[in-house]
């Protein structure tokens, strides 16, 4: 598929993007270096966390994500580079999207029935062989057909990954190890799609598509030490039921809400910073956003560890408000790095806490019941915002699209509020 690109435009990209890489890697290990010396306000080093099957959950994880951070935004972009129009484009991601967020709802059933590191290795086979098959066809029917397939492997990983990390910490650090799984989850975010555009100028599709598989498949070698792990009794709550509970509803509808928000950004701040009022750089933007996102996450256990919910959702979520609004009000072009940095460590950091607080409500037999909720508000709030805010954008604006977000993010504010006056929760 090198022909869509010609010899400058792929010379042109590959320069663009080489100078960033190096700055992605080095800011990736100085962050990894900082955790590993951190320490709990208990007083054990972190270190503790690192036994061998821990390590290679991380590393799976790493893997993993790498093939959904990369594909999630290269699949549309190489149906669009075919000729095809936004609302098919916009569709590819839509379908991967419905099938991750309806494959977690059979999670807890799965993981009762089925050995984790079996549901692994299932996933990683699901994730690679369409990233294989893209390299094929850019037909917009075939690409949404292996999206579909990818996202069930997609959602089965997700579940099963964070399941992992669950078992394996101790309770007393169940916080830092959520954090790793978040970093080892954001961190392809960083350098995933500029890696992949690189590989798109210099070579073409098809040497992308084959890479990321590559990369995908490899992610076995981190799977299959694991170790066997039996199946986890459900005790007979599933995620329809867990709804029902306050104590955990009403924490996954505030985070639903905050992710919604990012589906949105995720899809239509590319477009308005092409606006001629910002002409701003989409690369710089999620380079920054891409970087808090991923240190955030990593970092948002241990503040919740030291600080707690209460002191930890307020300022992420108000962190959060104050950047869209930004966004919406300041149309100028140093604004959004800036809304980029603030978005990306509120959001990060609500993303890891929510999970930490979930897993925190349940016993162990319920820890793939809140792993699904939790990636159930995840991927259908990144899915919902992406389509709500067409609509708005469409009738009012970007500007007004960006000041409504911030009335999503109001709205989660208050789940937390309402949350914490239902728990009366010291957390």
């Amino acid at each position: 598929m090198s022909w869509m690109f010609g010899a400058d435009e792929r010379s042109r990209i590959t320069r663009e993007l080489s100078p960033l890489r190096s700055w992605h890697a080095w800011l990736s290990l100085a962050t990894i270096g900082r955790m590993m010396s951190d320490k709990p306000s208990g007083g054990k080093n972190s270190a503790g966390l690192w036994k061998r099957s821990f390590v290679f959950a991380v590393a799976a994880t790493f893997g993993i994500f790498f093939s959904h951070q990369t594909l999630i935004v290269l699949t549309p972009y190489y149906v669009a580079a075919s000729g095809s129009g936004d609302a098919v484009t916009g569709s590819i991601t839509g379908v991967f999207m419905f099938a991750a967020t309806v494959t977690p709802l059979a999670m807890a059933r799965l993981l009762s029935l089925y050995d984790t590191r079996s549901l692994l290795v299932v996933s990683v086979l699901l994730l690679a062989a369409p990233a294989f098959a893209y390299s094929l066809t850019p037909d917009p029917v075939s690409v949404a057909a292996l999206s579909l397939v990818r996202g069930v492997g997609f959602g089965i990983a997700a579940v099963a990954c964070a399941m992992v990390i669950s078992v394996q910490a101790p309770p007393e650090r169940r916080g830092a190890a959520v954090g790793w799984f978040g970093l080892a989850a954001s961190a392809p975010a960083i350098f995933g799609p500029g890696l992949a555009f690189a590989l798109v100028g210099a070579f073409g599709f098809v040497y992308m598509f084959l890479f990321v598989g590559l990369v995908t498949f490899l992610s076995l070698a981190a799977v299959l030490p694991l170790g066997p792990m039996p199946p986890i009794p459900a005790g007979g709550a599933g995620v329809s039921r867990a709804l029902r509970r306050s104590a955990l509803l009403l924490p996954s509808a505030m985070f639903a809400f905050a992710a919604l928000v990012y589906g949105g950004l995720l899809t239509f701040v590319p477009l308005y910073l092409e606006t001629a009022e910002v002409n701003g750089s989409s690369v710089l933007f999620f380079l920054i956003f891409g970087t808090s996102i991923a240190v955030s996450r990593a970092l948002g256990g241990t503040l919740l560890e030291r600080f707690g919910a209460a002191v930890v959702f307020p300022v992420s979520l108000g962190a959060s408000i104050f950047a869209v609004l930004l966004l919406a009000l300041v149309p100028l072009a140093g604004v959004p790095p800036l809304v980029a940095l603030l978005f990306g460590c509120g959001f990060g950091t609500a993303a890891t806490a929510t999970h930490a607080v979930l897993v925190s409500r349940v016993s162990r037999e319920g820890y793939g019941t809140v792993n699904a909720l939790y990636n159930v508000a995840f991927n259908g709030g990144i899915g919902a915002g992406g389509a709500l805010f067409g609509v708005v954008a469409q009738a009012g604006g970007y500007a007004f699209t960006f000041l409504s977000a911030a009335l999503w993010l109001a709205a989660s504010a208050a789940l937390f509020l309402l949350d914490r006056a239902m728990s009366g929760s010291d957390e």
